[in-house]
């Protein structure tokens, strides 16, 4: 797996066709001013598009801390690629990235899995 200088490694998942959201808390500091993106990849540095884009909602500034959220909708994770033995889960790549001030910074980065569902 890719190692990024300063980001953090976090593994996430979505079952099949379910809804993905999750928040990022920062501590202590004002974000609220950037811009971020994240996206999901077959494999580190894959050429072309992104599988699926996140949608990141507008970074807030509360009680100290900055709030982000990201999402991704139920026909996005069910359009990600399927496994090739039914019943297997599908790891793919991700990654969160910064970008203040014109320079850009990866936050973090790690596999994200695809589970199957049984309903």
């Amino acid at each position: 797996m890719a190692r990024y200088d300063g980001a953090a490694e976090v593994p996430l998942g979505v079952a099949r066709g379910r809804d993905f959201v999750d928040d990022i808390v920062v501590e202590g500091v004002d974000w609220s001013a950037d811009t971020f993106a994240a996206a999901i990849r077959a494999f580190p540095d894959q050429a072309g598009a992104a599988l699926a884009s996140f949608t990141i909602g507008a970074p807030t500034f509360t009680g100290g801390n900055t709030i982000i959220s990201f999402s991704l909708t139920d026909t996005q994770t069910a359009a990600l690629p399927a496994a090739p033995e039914t019943g297997d889960n599908v790891i793919l790549f991700w990654d969160f990235e910064r970008t203040s001030g014109g320079l850009k910074s990866t936050l973090f980065y790690g596999p994200f899995t695809v589970h199957g569902k049984a309903a």
